[in-house]
């Protein structure tokens, strides 16, 4: 993959992440993100893509110049699922016996 645009569009399609999701790990809007998945630009601040290959576990060279190792399709697959739980995980509302253990909580 020979433009930073069709790295991360590789990498968002195989792990099932979203631009938003993308964006989260990258700490930027997700219109930035977008710009650099179409290659409207493409030159991102180096946090950017710092963000996102730590949080994905890839190869930042990779990543950034296409030199290094390319993630596999099963690792991005893991990768995209754990973010998703974790997401889910945090934005998870308490069950209604927390509400019931802690009854000033609910008001």
């Amino acid at each position: 993959m020979d433009t930073l645009s069709k790295r991360l569009s590789h990498v968002r399609d195989a792990s099932g992440l979203r631009h938003q999701d993308l964006a989260s790990l990258a700490r930027c809007s997700v219109a930035q993100i977008g710009h650099l998945c179409t290659g409207l630009r493409d030159d991102p601040a180096t946090s950017y893509l710092d963000g996102i290959a730590a949080g994905l576990d890839i190869d930042l060279d990779w990543l950034a110049g296409g030199r290094g190792e390319e993630p596999t399709a099963d690792h991005l697959r893991a990768v995209g699922e754990r973010f998703r739980d974790d997401l889910a995980a945090a934005n998870a509302t308490p069950a209604p016996a927390d509400v019931a253990e802690h009854p000033g909580a609910a008001a």
